[in-house]
């Protein structure tokens, strides 16, 4: 399933387009870590690792959208923690920071500003996903 928003993205920064918005996106000194982690036994290893978060993310996006929904903030917190971890591995700054924020929300009960704080996470998340992809072509 994929996470669709509302919101135009597109003129979201790309590294072809606007290299220095690319890297508030994502990090690329943990991207190039990662990338050298791939060898003459797993040369696909970085496209695996951004394939396995995409399907992560798209679960617990899909899972925030649920909660939001529902008013339902211990699984707010609970998935956007799951998230953010995954986005700070592969260093999607802009994702990571922005599911803090909902994080802190859902730990705090209160959901007000939730939901645009949810689109701002899909926004982010496309953009990262898009840029990590570049990355592993």
């Amino acid at each position: 399933m994929t996470v669709q928003s509302s919101t135009d993205h597109r003129a979201a920064p790309t590294s072809a387009t606007d290299p220095e918005a690319a890297d508030l996106e994502v990090d690329p000194e943990v991207v190039e870590s990662l990338r050298s982690l791939s060898d003459e036994e797993t040369p696909d290893f970085f496209r695996n690792l951004v394939e396995e978060f995409r399907h992560h993310a798209e679960l617990r996006l899909a899972e925030l959208r649920h909660a939001a929904a529902a008013g339902d903030a211990e699984l707010i917190y609970r998935s956007a923690h799951s998230l953010r971890g995954s986005a700070g591995n592969l260093g999607a700054r802009s994702l990571s920071s922005t599911l803090a924020e909902l994080q802190d929300l859902g730990r705090s009960g209160r959901l007000l500003g939730a939901g645009e704080l949810l689109e701002r996470a899909v926004g982010s998340y496309q953009r990262a996903i898009d840029i990590l992809a570049r990355y592993g072509s």
